[in-house]
């Protein structure tokens, strides 16, 4: 009696990905909205200050994304789920239902690149300059020049981006708010995070529901991540270029 009287005075999450409904005790989330803001103050800093061409690009995604991952580690140690929870243990991810719905997560990947570029394909021809719109393989000296630009950008950004919002964000929200606001509330985060113009965040936002909703269904956070991670390496390996 004395352990359980322990794990209610120390409330951890205890909600995994799935159909489970519980919400379990309520946590406290200083720490979770104190590393929002930061996060939010950082990228704010990234966007605005004037900095010099040398010290952009990988470097600085690459200190962002460090500094993403530290704060999953704080998290981690504040909140003590297992990886079960996350459905990224061994045994969920050789699971044939979360391979069934890694596919899913693929084919999403695939439609936003169709969506969002076919779109931009439509928009160049339709308007009223016309404009040559086609997909082309980066220049290999950029390539050469940042080998580990895909690594990066493509599978290291997506997973961490996908445990902190998908992961601890939502599943967090959900054990004080339940379902519903949880996906409502961290898919709001996740566009205000990519923000970009309003017709492109709103996409964002029902891009993270959708993922949410295929996240919940393989008990996994595997199929957003292959989602996301696909939609990346393919951005870091082909250019669309308007002309």
């Amino acid at each position: 009696m004395r352990d359980l009287s322990i794990d209610e005075r120390e409330s951890r999450l205890v909600v995994a990905l799935g159909d489970d409904h519980r919400q379990g005790p309520k946590l406290r989330m200083r720490a979770l909205l104190f590393g929002v803001v930061i996060f939010f103050l950082i990228l704010a800093i990234y966007l605005t200050l004037p900095i010099p061409t040398k010290y952009s690009g990988l470097g600085v995604d690459i200190t962002l994304y460090f500094g993403l991952g530290v704060f999953c580690y704080i998290l981690q140690d504040e909140y003590r789920p297992r990886l079960r929870q996350f459905g990224l243990s061994r045994d969920v991810l050789r699971s044939r239902r979360t391979h069934a719905w890694m596919a899913a997560g693929l084919a999403l990947g695939a439609t936003n690149l169709g969506l969002i570029y076919g779109s931009g394909y439509l928009m160049s021809v339709m308007g009223p300059l016309h404009h040559t719109f086609t997909p082309g393989v980066q220049p290999l000296g950029r390539i050469f020049r940042q080998p580990f630009h895909p690594l990066v950008f493509g599978i290291i950004a997506p997973t961490l981006e996908e445990l902190f919002f998908r992961g601890y964000l939502y599943l967090v929200f959900r054990q004080n708010w339940g379902r519903r606001r949880a996906a409502l509330i961290s898919s709001a985060i996740f566009a205000a995070v990519h923000l970009r113009n309003g017709l492109f965040d709103l996409y964002v936002f029902f891009g993270s529901l959708l993922d949410i909703y295929l996240d919940n269904k393989a008990r996994s956070l595997a199929p957003s991540i292959a989602d996301h991670a696909s939609y990346n390496l393919v951005l870091s390996v082909i250019r669309f270029s308007r002309t």
